[in-house]
Order: structure tokens, then sequence, then C-alpha cells
């Protein structure tokens, strides 16, 4: 008897992508998907009943914070008190299972399906096999992560942002990097280090604990309204079209704590806290730009700030248990003038780059980046510095472009020149 698409899907053999079957799934979850993308992040009664209709399951207090997207849906299987953010994606053609007390940031995607590697099978119809994904309780999964089909991650796990999982992680591990790997145990010294940051002073509220960086509760009353305000205010923001530059800007300076003159954000785009984002001269930053900014992030002179750039200055607890108390802290993000980010880069929290440096594209920062350093690959690491040559080389370019003698153009040093805001300022719109 001949399987159908489905039957060969739930099996994990090969399966035509576009049998009937599945496409009637789809577009039924599709549909509740589009929806839920367009609903507001605080509307939490009407948010959790497209969930619910859209997931095979989802336990008591957890959340899914929209735009969320999945193929199937009847896949998807969630525990109790877990927490999705915001822009997560789960292609979930096998079944994808998460655990209790499971945090995930934002922009994390979880594939089930695995094409063919040789071509001959993938050119005259989609096929595809799917393996399921599993993320054990207690675990938290760091923004921009990217979980591979079959692999199972442990209980009690800390995953770091941008990772890329392609194996099974063993319970109680930090784990980092692309591929993913284990770098140390989870121990009694990292509930020892959030105790260090526990100010112990009733006088002290949770938004100076906040600004001072200090352990604080994100459940707090006066924390939560300037999240849901900002939230707000962002939500508007993308209904203006990124056409509207002066509009926009008039906008931004209403809630944000600092714009300078032709300083402008691209729609989509998401925030937290409206108060901690400044931005220098001319400073731009690009579609689908996240912030989780707890702590302040500093945008210099002349910044340009790639697609689907991540700045993530919370930090949870290690420690399961202290972090299922909702505890957080937070570390500032500066960028310092002339600064040019790839798209798809993340930068955490407590990082300063430097003036003219470059963060290549999909790269992960995790520390400091010096002035006049090109700086690629996760974790982030050093590819070489700006240099004079780089400058004549840029002067000679910038002399064809014009048809006129290069001998025109005054030679400058990298620490003074601002060749590299020049050449951004080219490729503006095409980061």
């Amino acid at each position: 008897m001949t399987k159908t698409a489905r039957e060969l899907q739930e099996e994990g053999l090969l399966y035509d992508v576009f049998e009937q079957e599945l496409t009637d799934i789809k577009d039924k979850t599709y549909g509740l998907v589009s929806e839920l993308s367009r609903a507001s992040h605080f509307d939490t009664e009407y948010v959790m009943s497209l969930v619910r209709k859209i997931v095979a399951k989802i336990g008591q207090d957890s959340y899914i914070v929209p735009p969320f997207r999945c193929d199937y849906g009847d896949h998807v299987f969630i525990g109790n008190n877990t927490y999705i953010n915001y822009n997560c994606c789960f292609l979930d053609s096998a079944k994808v299972t998460i655990g209790d007390y499971v945090y995930m940031g934002p922009n994390c995607n979880i594939f089930t399906p695995c094409h063919p590697i040789h071509h001959e099978l993938r050119k005259e119809k989609v096929t595809e096999y799917a393996l399921p994904v599993t993320v054990g309780s207690h675990s938290w999964i760091g923004g921009d992560v990217v979980i591979t089909p079959g692999v199972t991650i442990g209980e009690n796990c800390v995953i770091g942002a941008g990772s890329v999982v392609t194996k099974d992680i063993p319970d109680n591990s930090i784990a980092v990097g692309n591929p993913c790997k284990v770098i140390r145990q989870i121990n009694d010294k990292d509930r020892e280090y959030i105790n260090s940051l526990i100010l112990d002073d009733e006088t002290k509220d949770s938004k100076y604990k906040q600004e001072n960086g200090y352990i604080y509760s994100a459940k707090d009353e006066a924390i939560f309204n300037i999240v849901k305000d900002t939230v707000h205010y962002v939500e508007i923001l993308n209904k203006l079209s990124n056409s509207e530059i002066q509009r926009r800007r008039d906008f931004l300076r209403t809630f944000v704590a600092k714009l300078d003159e032709g300083a402008i954000i691209n729609s989509p785009f998401y925030m937290e806290f409206a108060n901690h984002l400044e931005m220098g001269v001319n400073s731009f930053i690009n579609y689908d730009c996240i912030m989780l900014n707890n702590a302040m992030v500093k945008l210099g002179d002349n910044v340009l700030v790639g697609p689907k750039v991540s700045f993530y200055t919370a930090m949870h607890p290690i420690d399961a248990k202290q972090r299922e108390q909702w505890l957080v802290y937070a570390k500032p993000i500066t960028v310092e003038d002339n600064v040019w980010i790839g798209g798809s880069a993340t930068i955490l929290g407590g990082v300063t780059i430097g003036k003219n440096a470059i963060v290549g594209a999909g790269a992960v920062v995790t520390k400091d980046v010096e002035p006049n350093t090109i700086v690629v690959g996760n974790p982030a690491r050093v590819l070489r510095k700006i240099t004079a040559e780089d400058s004549k080389k840029f002067q000679e370019e910038l002399a064809k472009q014009k048809d006129v003698n290069k001998s025109e153009f005054d030679y400058c040093e990298p620490h003074t020149c601002d060749f590299n805001h020049e050449l951004g300022k080219q490729n503006s719109q095409r980061i």
C-alpha cells in the first residue's frame, strides 16, 4: 500500500513538499500565522487565542511574542512557563518539543526539514525528510540561535547568542559558536556571580538597579510599563512608510533618548527601552534590527547598521533557579563613529566597537573591537587592521569614478580619514 506524504513525513522518510495533503495543512497554518504576526505584542489574550489554534500544545503561563512563524503547527509542543521571544521561526516538518521554563531569545530558528544533498533528488520536485528537535526544560536559548534537524538540547543548558547547534548538547552545559560547542558545565560560581550583582538597598528601585548594572526584576511594574510604552511607539513607527523619512525622524525624536541630524531607522524594527537608544549624526539602522536595550545602546556619528542586526544588552542568570525568578541585569553597548556593522551581526552587552571599525556580516561580537579593525566570525575575531593602503585604494577608486586626477585627493592616515564612512554612505542602501 502506497504511503501518503504525511505518513512518510511522520516516519522521517523522503516526501514531496507540495503534496496536496501537506499543502492544505500549511495553507491553514499560514493564515493563522499571518494574523498572529499582525497582532500587538501586549494584546496577550488575542495572541494566545491564535497561538492555541496554531500549535499542538502550549502549556500554562507560556507565551509567544509575535511575529512568529511555523509551517504546520501541529508538530509544535511547548511546555509550561516557557517564553518564546520576538520573531522566532519553527520549520516543524517533524516534531518540535520545548520543555518547561525555557527562555528563547528573539530571532531564533528551529529547522527540522532536510533536503537531499545530491541535486538530482531536488530537481523535478521539492523533496525533503525531517528529523525532530527537542529543547530540554530549564534551558536558555540566546537570541539569533539556529537549531538544526535532529538535535536534542538537554535540560538546564545555556546556548550562546548566534550559535548554530548541529549536534546534541548534554544536560547542564554552556555551549556557544558556529558550530556550537560545549565550553563548560554550569556550576555554583554562576549562582555566586549573580549574588554579587544583588544590591541590598531598599531605597533603590528596579529602575536604579537596571541603570547601574545590578540585578533587577523584569516583572517590576515600572520596568514593564516602559517596555509596554516603547513597544507601542515602535508598532506605530512600523506602520509608517520608510519613504516618509522626515516624518519618521520627527516621530522617533518624541520617544528615543537622542536622534541627531540625519539619523534614521528603517522598519521593521523592534526595541524595548526607548530611553536607552542614542543615535549620532547621519547614523543609519536598516531593516529588521532588534534591540533588547535594557541598558543603553549608543551609536556614534556616521554608523551604518545592516539588516537583521541584533543588539542584546540584557543578560539572564546562568543558574536556572535564579533565571526563573525573572531576574535580569544589563550591560551597555557603545558603537563609536564611522563604524560599519554588516547584516545579521549580533552585538552582545558590554561591548564597545571602536572608531572606523568594520564588523563582518553574521559576526557575533562578544568582546570589544579596537578602532580601525575588521572583525568577522562567530565569535568575532580580528581579520586585520584597516591601514593607509585601504585609504589609498579608496582614493584611487574614487578618482576613477569621478574621472579626475587622483592627485587632487588629499592623502590621510587611517586614524584621521573617514574613508570607511564614505564607502558606507555609497553602500548604505545595499548593506
